[in-house]
């Protein structure tokens, strides 16, 4: 179920419970079903999905359509009765690229408020390859292209967060200093 309309047989959504407002802080829409995965292990699950579907807005030409209600929800999309929701553009195809644009630049923008932009690119690039590495190793259990049990959503929730987010997070000063090091060669700049 999203905010408003339970999913049927013929729709998708792309939701982990929760969404973060201007501050970076998370509002949660349902008292009993509030997700494990927290800030800022949140930004670069929301910068993934919104970055997919950001590639795939760019990539196929009836992703609108595809994307636009059965997906993500038309109501969030077309609402213009706050000033933060408001966008230039009429056409559906403008409105849904902004709203996934949105919100892939603001995850990446909290990311960089709770550090700073260079360990937060360092931080999605690496959590993006230990994710691969899991997903390519077959090693998780965990890693499923659907979740049909809200258990199986929260172990996932929880071991991307462990597994992923707080191994790298943990690894960070590990990370700058190898590209520090790398920096330092005089081959690396020719």
């Amino acid at each position: 179920m999203n905010i408003r309309f339970w999913i049927n047989s013929k729709s998708w959504h792309y939701d982990c419970g929760c969404i973060p407002n201007e501050n970076g802080d998370l509002m949660h829409f349902s008292t009993t079903n509030i997700p494990i995965i927290t800030v800022p292990t949140v930004y670069v699950t929301y910068f993934s999905t919104f970055g997919a579907l950001a590639w795939h807005l760019l990539l196929y030409p009836n992703s609108v359509q595809q994307l636009n209600a059965p997906i993500l929800s038309s109501t969030a999309i077309d609402s213009d009765g706050e000033a933060r929701f408001r966008i230039a553009g009429t056409s559906v195809r403008t409105r849904t690229c902004h709203f996934v644009r949105a919100r892939l630049l603001a995850t990446m923008s909290f990311l960089s408020i709770n550090s700073n932009r260079n360990d937060g690119r360092l931080l999605l690039n690496r959590c993006f390859e230990q994710f691969a590495f899991l997903t390519a190793e077959n090693q998780s259990g965990w890693i499923k292209q659907i979740y049909s049990a809200l258990e199986d959503v929260r172990e996932a929730e929880e071991e991307f967060q462990n597994v992923v987010f707080y191994h790298v997070h943990g690894k960070l000063g590990e990370h700058n200093a190898y590209i520090h090091q790398l920096l330092l060669q005089p081959n690396i700049h020719k």
